[in-house]
């Protein structure tokens, strides 16, 4: 089954199930700048991309989100990403993930 992430949808600081938990990982991967989480530097995607073209930042953008699921959430599968400009120069990130809800 197919769930989507908002990069600007809430999350809860106890997830009640393990579907909650996986998507709320992801949101946390997707929505963190590295270096942001002490003690966890690694996580995240890298600040670079903030001053890059928007269809470079895009392209940067996606392979970090992949990349970085597969590191640090390795249950979700993300299946696709896309972007919705809310004003020029702000992209919310869009993830559809899949996993195995046994």
């Amino acid at each position: 089954m197919t769930h989507t992430v908002h990069s600007n949808s809430n999350i809860t600081l106890w997830p009640q199930s393990r579907a909650k938990e996986i998507l709320q990982n992801v949101f946390v991967i997707a929505n963190t700048v590295k270096g942001d989480v002490p003690l966890f530097r690694d996580l995240g995607i890298d600040g670079v991309v903030i001053d890059r073209p928007p269809e470079v930042a895009r392209t940067l953008i996606i392979s970090q989100i992949y990349g970085e699921a597969a590191t640090h959430e390795p249950r979700a599968d993300i299946e696709k990403v896309s972007f919705a400009e809310e004003f020029p120069g702000k992209l919310n990130t869009i993830l559809e993930v899949g996993f195995d809800e046994q």
